[in-house]
């Protein structure tokens, strides 16, 4: 959560994405769930952020792109986020690996991928009602 704040990045959008799926790749070790499997039933419906993605950034775009993902879809990557040598990389599926090789990162980092920033998604969608005054909450005193 916190690549995303300081990427200024809104995770979900409401009333049109309202799911955030968190992965951990593993080369040395088998994942429970297939990978291409789980990228599949996400598309279009999460957020997709992979935590540790470490040196393997190439084989897991390769592997979103292989689940049916657009080129286009926006990816973001955030290098030890709130550290001082902090380093947000923005592009799309297509870019994005090239950008961080350019930048000199090859670990420690998150990898946000999914539409929630693009305008497509957010026109039209209801600012959050969350932190609303109208909205009733246990700890507000009304």
């Amino acid at each position: 959560m916190t690549a995303a704040a300081v990427s200024k990045i809104s995770l979900t959008a409401p009333e049109k994405l309202q799911a955030i799926v968190i992965a951990r790749p593993s080369h040395r070790a088998s994942m429970e769930v297939d990978l291409k499997e789980l990228l599949t039933s996400a598309r279009g419906r999460a957020t997709v952020v992979f935590y540790l993605a470490t040196a393997h950034l190439k084989s897991i775009v390769d592997a979103i792109t292989a689940s049916g993902y657009p080129s286009s879809t926006p990816a973001t990557v955030v290098y030890r986020a709130t550290w001082g040598d902090q380093k947000i990389v923005t592009g799309t599926l297509e870019d994005v690996v090239e950008k961080v090789e350019r930048e000199g990162i090859a670990r420690d980092y998150i990898l946000i991928v999914g539409p929630p920033n693009t305008p497509d998604l957010r026109r039209g969608a209801p600012r959050s009602v969350v932190y609303s005054r109208e909205k009733q909450h246990q700890k507000r005193q009304e």
